[in-house]
């Protein structure tokens, strides 16, 4: 029996054939491509859409920036921060804001000087008074005794 040689004829089994590409493998990267893009885009909307609602109203704001969260009864935001309701302490009240703490929350919310001029003169016997700017509008009357109650809404 003669042994012959098949080394020459045949290639080594410790070396891999050659891997060809698939055909399907630029389809699989498109498609993994494809999924990734959708997936970074729901997470986007999904993180806009929640900053969007947690969004602090400019009531909201002006209430936090005059530091008078603490001062609820006095101070009250209602209707989901679209209404802001302000109590002037009167001569005969006992709780109730300063001056300088409603001149800081319309400061906040820009009124204009003819507004705050208007809350400045208004007397008693004037009744309710109403003035708005850009999409406030500011409902308010005035009595010594009670102070100035003022109420303020978004459109």
């Amino acid at each position: 029996m003669e042994m012959t040689d098949h080394s020459e004829s045949h290639p080594s089994n410790d070396v891999p054939p050659p891997v060809e590409a698939a055909p399907n493998q630029p389809r699989r990267r498109g498609r993994t491509a494809i999924i990734v893009g959708v997936t970074l885009v729901a997470l986007c909307a999904i993180i806009a859409i929640v900053r969007l609602g947690n969004r602090a109203t400019p009531l909201e704001s002006a209430v936090e920036s005059c530091g008078l969260g603490d001062k609820s009864h006095v101070a009250s935001l209602r209707d989901g921060g679209r209404t802001l309701l302000l109590d002037n302490k009167g001569e005969e009240d006992v709780l109730g804001l300063d001056v300088f703490d409603i001149a800081c929350v319309l400061d906040e919310l820009h009124a204009p000087s003819s507004v705050i001029a208007k809350m400045d003169s208004t007397r008693a016997l004037d009744g309710m008074q109403s003035a708005s700017w850009g999409n406030i509008e500011a409902t308010w009357s005035y009595h010594p005794s009670n102070g100035l109650d003022l109420i303020l809404e978004m459109n």
